[in-house]
């Protein structure tokens, strides 16, 4: 009796503790999903740097720069894995600039860590 008193009181238990616990999933993935960095972004105005726009591509090239006029921007290629992005500038394929990058948000932030300075973008295409 005690054995059967005592194996339901285990189970009442774990059946309050299993419905009182709640775990919260973050999707960390999501957040340094490297396929999402495809897209034009603009600096945020709050970094004070004026205008600063990266436009990556799907086939790994990119562009950076002070306007949208891609004959006045400086193009790169790129290699992206979740939360590391090397930025190859064109006739330099041997010293890439490495950065960290995440997403926060909707995903239309997208924050460049480069030498523990981070750097605001928002996506505006």
């Amino acid at each position: 009796m005690k054995k059967t008193s005592c194996m339901l009181m285990i189970l009442a238990a774990l059946f309050l503790v299993s419905g009182c616990i709640k775990v919260e999933k973050t999707d960390a993935k999501s957040k340094h999903d490297p396929e999402k960095l495809i897209g034009t972004w603009q600096v945020d105005e709050d970094m004070g740097v004026g205008d600063d726009y990266y436009i990556f591509r799907e086939d790994a090239t990119g562009y950076w720069g002070s306007s949208l006029n891609l004959d006045e921007m400086a193009p790169f290629h790129y290699y992206a894995e979740p939360m590391y992005l090397e930025i190859y500038w064109h006739g330099d394929d041997e010293n890439p600039d490495t950065f960290s990058f995440r997403f926060e948000g909707d995903d239309d932030t997208l924050i460049i860590t480069e030498h523990e300075i981070e750097w605001i973008y928002h996506r505006i295409k």
